[in-house]
Order: structure tokens, then C-alpha cells, then sequence
């Protein structure tokens, strides 16, 4: 767990509260042109842009991991999807997820021991929903709705598709919710023990463990970067023709 929250640090904006800008409405008069309330704008995103170009950190171990584990990963760099997929003795895993920023939370202290002044308030982690499916050569399959969160998986719902592909085009992937009226099996927790254990046991067979799962959070956060700095740089764009 520690190791995860490592990398995930490392990947994730650290923002102290004090430093996030709230959103003030003020009512704007006739007497101020439009033009200076754009200039305004400009100035406040061009320092924001600043400030995360400046503080993004490459996924430095994110080609490594697609090395190593052997995930292909496709997905658009305007899009927040993200999809990693393998082929394992003639079934197809493919793990769907999106870009998401970390969550502040506060730190637990520790009352028995003395104040910390350098001791931050809060920390970020990363909770991110993902799908996983696996799809035999016939293209029937399972579809597995989940949540990462400091490297531990819960599973909520396994599915099984009569054909992937069409649940796949008929779903909205990371709410699981297929169009139709179909049995989609009886909460995850609700099952046995032993049939928990088995569908564990097969994603372990299958080489989701805690790295696949420590890069998903990872990488989700880095794409949100990613895609806020580039949100950033559109606006500054607009608002530089405005004044």
C-alpha cells in the first residue's frame, strides 16, 4: 500500500487548499469595459496554466509497465476513456477506465504524539471506476464492474454477455447499465465466498495485481493533468482574441 501511494504522489497535482482559487461572481457594470473583465480572465488562467506546467510530473513508469505486464493502451489524447487490453491463451482482457483528478483527503493524526506543524493537512489519492472483460474466442464474456482505490480492487457486478461486443456498444461502459431487462447476476459481496475467491484467483491468473492496478489510478490522474493543462491553453487562447 505504501508503495502505491508512492507512485500515485508522484503522479497526482499536490494542491494545498489554501492555494485553490474559489469561484467569486461579481456583478460586472456598464462603466467597465468588456474587453478589461477578459483581461482579467487571460491573466488568471495564464497563471494557472503556468503553475501546472510547472508542477506536472511525467509517468515516468508508464512505458515500463506496458513492457513488462504486456497491456497494449489505446486511447485519444482529447478523450478522458482510457483502454488497456492483452490476450491470454485465447481470451481477450480488456480494462476500461477514464481519466480522473485525485481526491483531497484529510490526513488521520495521531493524537498520542506531538503536533507537526510540517505535518500537510490533507494528501490526494486516486479512486477511480473500471470495467473489466474478458472475452472468449466465441465472443461471449464477463464484464466486471469495479473501483480501484490505493491499489485494492472491489468488485460490484460480474455480468456475462452473450456477446461482448454488442454489450460493449450497447452499454455505457463504466455504469454497466445495459439497455434491455437481462439478469445481470446478484451483487458481488452477496456471492459465496469460494465464488468471490474464484473470480479473484482468475484475475490474478490474468496478471491484474496491485502494479496493474497502481498504474490504472496513476494514470488516470496523469491524464486529467494532462487534459486540464490542455483546457487551460484553449481558454488563454479564446480569452488572448478577446481583449
Amino acid at each position: 500500500m505504501i508503495v502505491a501511494m508512492r507512485v500515485i504522489r508522484q503522479a497526482a497535482r499536490i494542491l494545498p487548499l489554501a492555494l485553490v482559487r474559489p469561484a467569486v461572481f461579481r456583478p460586472i457594470f456598464g462603466e467597465v469595459p468588456r474587453n478589461k473583465n477578459t483581461e482579467r480572465l487571460l491573466k488568471a488562467v495564464a497563471s494557472e496554466l503556468d503553475y501546472e506546467k510547472q508542477h506536472y510530473m511525467e509517468f515516468a513508469e508508464a512505458e515500463k509497465f506496458l513492457t513488462t505486464t504486456g497491456f497494449s493502451r489505446i486511447d485519444t489524447p482529447d478523450t478522458v476513456g482510457i483502454r488497456l487490453e492483452k490476450k491470454i491463451e485465447g481470451q481477450t482482457v480488456i480494462i476500461l477506465y477514464d481519466a480522473k483528478e485525485a481526491i483531497p483527503v484529510e490526513v488521520e493524526k495521531d493524537e498520542k504524539k506531538p503536533k507537526d506543524e510540517s505535518q500537510p493537512e490533507t494528501e490526494t489519492i486516486s479512486v477511480v471506476d473500471l470495467s473489466i472483460v474478458v472475452k472468449n474466442e466465441d465472443g461471449s464474456g464477463i464484464m466486471m464492474e469495479c473501483e480501484t482505490k490505493n491499489a485494492k480492487l472491489d468488485i460490484f457486478k460480474v455480468i456475462f454477455c452473450k456477446s461482448v461486443d454488442d454489450a460493449l456498444n450497447t452499454t455505457d461502459i463504466h455504469k454497466m447499465e445495459k439497455v434491455g431487462r437481462e439478469y445481470k447476476g446478484p451483487d458481488f459481496a452477496n456471492l459465496d465466498e469460494k465464488v468471490q475467491q474464484g473470480f479473484l484467483e482468475m484475475l490474478e491468473s490474468f496478471g491484474i495485481n496491485d502494479k496493474v492496478l497502481t498504474y490504472i489510478e496513476c494514470s488516470s490522474v496523469n491524464k486529467e493533468q494532462l487534459l486540464y493543462i490542455a483546457w487551460l491553453a484553449r481558454i488563454k487562447a479564446f480569452a488572448s482574441k478577446r481583449t
